[in-house]
Parts: structure tokens; C-alpha cells; sequence
């Protein structure tokens, strides 16, 4: 019986989460080792499964779980590796 409460519960859980996709304007990625390190910047938050990175465009696309990771703490990271960025709305 316990078995099949945890089996319910960890199922559960997982209705909760939801995978989230933002685009951050990265207005400072200037420069070709830029998207390398805005890549590994996001990549290394909790909660961040994807990071596609477009110096063209100056953009971020991030795939998360919302229940990890915020975009606050995103902007946050950006910030303190030395890029300006804004999510898109």
C-alpha cells in the first residue's frame, strides 16, 4: 500500500511542474565567446533542461521548470556574469 502512495504522490508531483520557455534579450553579447558563456551561465541553474543561444538576434531561449528555477534567479545569474538582460514578454 505504501508503494503505491509513493508511486501516486512522485506521479502527482509531477502534474504540478511545468516546463516553461522565456526568450531573455541579452542587449550586451557583442562578441563570439559571449554565447559560450550566457550558455553556461543559465545552463548551470537548477531547473534549466535547454539553452539556445542566438548572437544574431542577442537572445537567450530557455526551456525550464518553473518549480526550480525563476526567471528572477535567471536575470540574476545574467547579471552577475556581467550581461545586461531582459525577458521578453
Amino acid at each position: 500500500m505504501l508503494t503505491i502512495f509513493a508511486i501516486y504522490l512522485s506521479f502527482a508531483t509531477n502534474l504540478w511542474c511545468a516546463e516553461k520557455q522565456i526568450v531573455i534579450d541579452v542587449a550586451t553579447m557583442v562578441c563570439g565567446p559571449d554565447p559560450h558563456n550566457i550558455k553556461n551561465t543559465l545552463a548551470a541553474l537548477t531547473g534549466v533542461s535547454d539553452v539556445k543561444i542566438s548572437l544574431v538576434n542577442k537572445t537567450a531561449t530557455v526551456k525550464f521548470d518553473d518549480q526550480k528555477s525563476t526567471v528572477d534567479e535567471m536575470l540574476s545569474a545574467m547579471a552577475g556574469a556581467g550581461y545586461a538582460s531582459m525577458a521578453k514578454p
